[in-house]
C-alpha cells in the first residue's frame, strides 16, 4: 500500500514537472535573446517618441490653438503603451533566461505571465485599433462621397 502511494505520488510530481532539453532549450534560449533584442528595440523607440512629442509640441505650441497639446497627449499615450508593451517583452525575455540557467520554474512561470500579459496588450491595441480604423474610416468615406 504504501509503495503504492509512493508512486502515485512520484507519477503527480513528475506530472507537474517539465524538462526543458537539448534542441528545445536552444530555441528558448534564442527566444530569450531574440526578445530582448526586440524589447531593448521598443525602448529605444519609446525614447524617439518622446523626443519627437516634444519636437512637434514645441513646432505647434505657438499657433495659440490646443493643437500642440492634444498632440502631445496622444503621443504621450503611444508612448506610455509602447513602453509597457517593451516592458513585458523585456520581463519574459529575463526571466525565461534566469529559468534556463537556473532550472528554476518560478521565473519560468513568471516569464510565461509577462508574454501572457504582452499578447493581452497587443490584442487589445488590435481591438482598438480596428475600431478606430472604422470610426474614422467611415468617416473619411462619408466625407469622401460627400464631395462627389
Amino acid at each position: 500500500m504504501a509503495t503504492e502511494l509512493f508512486s502515485q505520488e512520484d507519477k503527480l510530481t513528475h506530472i507537474n514537472s517539465i524538462e526543458i532539453e537539448g534542441p528545445i532549450r536552444d530555441s528558448m534560449q534564442s527566444i530569450a535573446q531574440w526578445t530582448r533584442i526586440c524589447s531593448i528595440s521598443g525602448f529605444v523607440s519609446t525614447g524617439m517618441g518622446i523626443l519627437n512629442a516634444g519636437i512637434t509640441y514645441s513646432r505647434y505650441s505657438g499657433y495659440g490653438s490646443s493643437f500642440g497639446t492634444s498632440v502631445l497627449l496622444t503621443s504621450f499615450v503611444t508612448v506610455l503603451v509602447g513602453f509597457f508593451i517593451s516592458l513585458f517583452l523585456f520581463h519574459f525575455s529575463r526571466n525565461l533566461t534566469r529559468s534556463l540557467e537556473d532550472d528554476d520554474q518560478e521565473s519560468f512561470k513568471r516569464s510565461s505571465m509577462y508574454l501572457k500579459n504582452y499578447f493581452r496588450m497587443i490584442i487589445v491595441l488590435v481591438i482598438v485599433s480596428v475600431i478606430l480604423g472604422m470610426i474614422t474610416g467611415s468617416t473619411t468615406a462619408s466625407a469622401i462621397f460627400r464631395l462627389l
